[in-house]
């Protein structure tokens, strides 16, 4: 059974675009064909070909140390999401210290109005 090449951690839509251009669409393929072939992705330098090399070969053997877990579109959304919050959290922060502002001026008029 042929196992997509895009399953293998550190393999994303880019690099799948780009091993499909080279005829490689399984892991098998793409630990037959060897390290040189990722070295040669865009965004790959030898020592992220080897570590995601390694990971094809063990997904191969059966023995993988590591398992996708969440897909690159679930961790893209929940980063998105923690953004949102924090954004919304200074928004917040701002609303009230400028309330906060409008209140002090407002006070300081009265005081001086007052002592008039």
């Amino acid at each position: 059974m042929a196992t997509p090449v895009n399953t293998v951690n550190g393999i994303g839509p880019k690099t799948t675009e780009f091993l499909k251009t080279q005829r490689i669409t399984t892991v098998e393929a793409l630990v037959q064909r060897g390290v040189v072939i990722l070295e040669n992705a865009p965004g790959f330098n030898p020592g992220r070909a080897t570590t995601v090399m390694k990971e094809a070969t063990q997904m191969l053997s059966g023995c993988s140390t590591q398992t996708k877990s969440k897909t690159s579109s679930k961790v893209k959304a929940e980063k998105k999401n923690k953004k949102e919050k924090k954004n919304k959290k200074k928004d917040k922060d701002k609303k009230s210290k400028d309330k906060k502002n409008k209140k002090d001026k407002k006070d300081k008029k009265k005081n001086k109005k007052d002592k008039k």
